[in-house]
């Protein structure tokens, strides 16, 4: 049953307008960040981690065998899929991804306009192609580009499934959004924290309307298509390394770096040791070997040493730990992007074209919070902000 007597979106012509925005908000920052930002075309850290993986993947070549996966796979494996046909070439790459980005845009026209009407969707959609992030992000080799999409795609099916009059549609698209949080998870595996939430709000829904059993199949659904799509990486990293490591092996020592007597909210790494993604799994596993005094120390008990260290510091440091979340909640909610090797607002000052995107965080916040009061199935967007929330202070 519709929710609204509003005309079909694509008759609309203030969404074609938006559309023709998004599109050429995109033209304008990506050639400007193209011929004024360096770190377009020379890659550094993370993003040359995961182009260094992605051509060996597409020549074929072996990449790091013998140990579970230390950054998530999902990117690399589907950037190698588009090196095949490009040969890597980096302006392809970057088009490819700002043509993501405005099929993400679309999607995410798509929810708001479910769960909040024809208004509201169209100056969400504004607001999302003004935010300076957004298009930014689509220019850098990062795993974020795999992740949106899948997001967006996750809470349109979901929304999908709570609409459905046919209980088997309902709980096979409660499935497929299921699948859909599992990949993103294998793009940034703070995203696992997303599909149990996510199926506790589907299950309190129906207890609250009275529907337990027409909500829990559903719930049970979505929490069987995540762990349908995360169970590959969990085999191919026991099949390689022998331990059970769900996606990557880097949880652990990520919890302590933000954990632990240094940490100020935002990434720090504790010593100059930390400093390369190359080195990094070797000097986690290294350290936790040594002072475990455990020399066949593997990635998963390096990861799991890495967390307890967090946990004790917490334990030990109750104020501190407390201080520390509140200044993490903080930066969470501010309207700074703090980036880890990248600051857009540093960039904006060679790139003027990122004035366009000149949306601050605390607007859409600020908006967001007004605008609650009209959204539908709210407690699903809840449940993925707290799980936003949680990944976050953790």
């Amino acid at each position: 049953m519709p929710w609204t007597n509003e005309a079909p979106l694509w008759r609309d012509r203030r969404v074609w307008i938006l559309l023709g925005g998004a599109i050429l908000v995109r033209i304008l920052v990506g050639f400007d960040l193209w011929s004024s930002d360096p770190l377009v075309r020379v890659l550094i850290s993370d993003a040359a981690y995961y182009d260094t993986w992605a051509h060996a993947l597409a020549s074929g070549e072996p990449f790091r065998e013998g140990l579970s996966w230390w950054l998530p796979p999902l990117y690399p494996y589907a950037l190698s899929r588009l090196y095949l046909v490009t040969g890597g070439a980096p302006g392809v790459t970057l088009a490819v991804q700002l043509a993501l980005g405005f099929g993400t845009s679309v999607l995410l026209l798509l929810l708001c306009d479910l769960l909040a009407g024809r208004r509201a969707a169209l100056y969400a959609g504004w607001l999302w192609t003004l935010y300076l992030p957004v298009v930014f992000f689509e220019t850098r080799l990062l795993a974020v580009n795999a992740a949106l999409p899948c997001c967006a795609l996750a809470l349109l099916t979901l929304v999908s499934s709570s609409r459905s009059s046919a209980p088997t549609r309902a709980v096979a698209l409660a499935a497929g959004a299921g699948v859909l949080c599992g990949l993103a998870s294998l793009a940034r595996p703070n995203l696992l924290l997303s599909g149990p939430l996510l199926a506790l709000a589907l299950a309190a829904r129906a207890r609250s309307t009275g529907e337990v059993r027409a909500g829990l199949v559903p719930a049970l659904a979505l929490l069987l298509g995540l762990a349908v799509a995360v169970a590959p990486a969990a085999l191919r990293n026991h099949r390689v390394s022998g331990e059970w490591v769900p996606i990557t092996a880097n949880g652990g020592v990520n919890f302590w770096f933000g954990n632990n007597a240094l940490a100020h909210g935002t990434f720090h790494a504790p010593g100059p040791e930390w400093g390369s993604i190359e080195t990094q799994r070797d000097v986690s596993v290294g350290i936790a070997r040594a002072e475990s005094g455990d020399a066949g120390l593997g990635d998963a008990g390096a990861s799991s040493w890495w967390f307890a260290r967090g946990r004790t510091w917490i334990l030990e440091h109750p104020a501190a730990a407390a201080r520390l979340w509140l200044t993490k909640l903080g930066d969470a909610v501010s309207s700074t992007e703090f980036g880890i090797q990248y600051f857009p607002t540093a960039i904006r000052r060679d790139a003027a074209g990122l004035w366009i995107t000149c949306v601050p965080f605390g607007v859409l916040v600020a908006l967001g919070v007004l605008g609650l009061g009209q959204v539908r199935r709210r407690e699903l967007l809840f449940a993925w902000i707290a799980a936003g929330a949680v990944a976050t202070l953790l």
